[in-house]
């Protein structure tokens, strides 16, 4: 769990962050970005 203590990580996350909120993308956290990817791949498999 070493990384949870790098700074360099937060700040990777925190522009992760800032990228998706700039993004055209409804979704607005990286949770969201995920489940909503999930749920299209889910969808195209059903299909």
């Amino acid at each position: 769990m070493e990384i949870l203590n790098s700074a360099e990580f937060w700040i990777v996350v925190a522009a992760a962050s800032e990228i998706i909120a700039l993004s055209p993308l409804k979704d607005n956290s990286i949770v969201q970005l995920v489940l909503h990817v999930l749920d299209s791949l889910k969808g195209k498999r059903l299909k």
